[in-house]
């Protein structure tokens, strides 16, 4: 019997290998957790700005979906946008300021120049009365362009700025936000923080097919 294939060219499909760079969005939530001034008129947090890695030290490793996939396909990263919403609600009978900006060098948490902050030119700010007094909830929000917060176009090439996957760049940019009242707080404010990086990912590990 004849073998009606013989002869016939057969076309084996291979795997679509993956791009040399991708940038993609990743996103994150830190859980709702509540900020108090209780012996001080001011309450900070900050956050790793171009590090998808470890964003936050004081949680440690990625909390970024995506990431670890992303990770096991490439081996450098490079943050070149950071996008924040911001949530406060005041539990408390003292009224504030609420504060979100950026900073090119770390100033910790709790940091009690804060308030200067909303006069930057990454800065923002917005008010909130008492729990009894309305207006007890304020929502920041933006988008900080790295390159621009940076200074320029070095800030693509500037190696200290990138990083290896397993790791956080060299050289860090921080966001701060935090509140500021012109008195203590007991009951202080319930704060959620949503982030976006837009993430370039490049130089593909050589064993992905």
């Amino acid at each position: 019997m004849t073998n009606p294939l013989e002869g016939v060219a057969v076309r084996i499909p291979r795997a679509v290998p993956f791009p040399d760079a991708q940038v993609v969005w990743l996103h994150m939530t830190q859980p709702v957790y509540r900020q108090t001034n209780a012996a001080a008129t001011f309450t900070s947090y900050e956050l790793r700005m171009n590090s998808v890695f470890d964003i936050d030290p004081a949680i440690g490793g990625p909390q970024f979906n995506s990431f670890p996939q992303y990770a096991q396909i490439y081996r450098l990263y490079r943050v070149l946008k950071f996008r924040y919403h911001v949530t406060f609600v005041n539990a408390d009978a003292t009224e504030g300021m609420a504060v979100c900006a950026a900073s090119p060098t770390t100033v910790g948490n709790n940091n009690a120049s804060i308030g200067d902050y909303s006069e930057t030119r990454f800065g923002k700010s917005a008010s909130f009365g008492s729990v009894s007094g309305g207006a007890s909830k304020v929502v920041i929000k933006g988008m900080i362009n790295l390159p621009t917060f940076f200074g320029g176009v070095n800030y693509l090439t500037n190696d200290a700025l990138g990083s290896l996957v397993t790791g956080n760049p060299a050289t860090l940019l921080y966001f701060e936000y935090g509140q500021v009242t012109s008195t203590a707080m007991t009951l202080g404010c319930s704060v959620t923080v949503k982030v976006s990086m837009m993430v370039h990912f490049y130089s593909p590990f050589l064993n992905i097919i």
